[in-house]
């Protein structure tokens, strides 16, 4: 999504791979290493929504296939339904309370 907002190069992403990449068992360091990376890319997104003026919204992608706006509530509702998942999964793992 930086890449549409920003109209960055292809392969702009630090790893290899498009919509999914294979990452094989991490180690601590790697671990750390990945979550890094995914704050890094939150902040830079962050960074390129907030410098957007309004009248940017309706402004066609860099792929011109959606209006920016349609992007970035597109990202919002992503990351909401994965911290969904996350909480569903927190509730599945926890002890039963007596």
């Amino acid at each position: 999504m930086l890449r549409q907002l920003t109209d960055l190069p292809r392969g702009a992403f630090p790893l290899k791979g498009s919509n999914w990449f294979p990452r094989p068992r991490a180690s601590a360091t790697q671990w750390k290493e990945d979550l890094a990376l995914l704050d890094r890319m939150h902040r830079e997104l962050r960074e390129a929504v907030s410098a957007l003026a309004p009248s940017d919204l309706n402004r066609p992608s860099a792929k011109a296939k959606y209006r920016l706006r349609d992007l970035i509530l597109g990202a919002a509702a992503h990351d909401l339904h994965h911290g969904g998942q996350i909480q569903l999964v927190k509730r599945l793992v926890r002890p039963a309370e007596a």
